[in-house]
């Protein structure tokens, strides 16, 4: 999130207003994420961590279900790992090896 910002300072006032609706959707999901994180499943959580922005990868899923109704972030994080289709979007991060946490969970940090 700390990136994510910092590049939204970077650009000029009339770039970041244009992207107003990626910036709430990105908060909305860090704040989900965070606020949130013992009600994910684990799995769901470390498929994110794979991503050098795991971030954007769900707030763009995340954006891409939203209709006439607000879907929730447990369904964009199942349905990301379900169909495991991001890495065709995304880049993986070359860091990335599944740690675990002594609860089973992924290390989110």
């Amino acid at each position: 999130m700390d990136d994510y910002a910092r590049g939204m300072w970077d650009l000029p006032g009339s770039a970041v207003y244009d992207r107003a609706e990626e910036i709430a959707a990105t908060r909305f999901c860090y704040n989900q994420l965070v606020g949130h994180l013992d009600d994910w499943p684990a799995g769901d959580l470390a498929y994110l961590l794979r991503f050098r922005t795991p971030l954007a990868v769900l707030r763009d899923q995340w954006m891409t279900e939203q209709g006439g109704e607000t879907i929730g972030i447990g369904h964009a994080l199942w349905e990301l790992r379900d169909k495991q289709a991001a890495e065709a979007d995304y880049d993986l991060d070359p860091g990335w090896s599944p740690r675990q946490d002594p609860s089973g969970g992924p290390v989110m940090c």
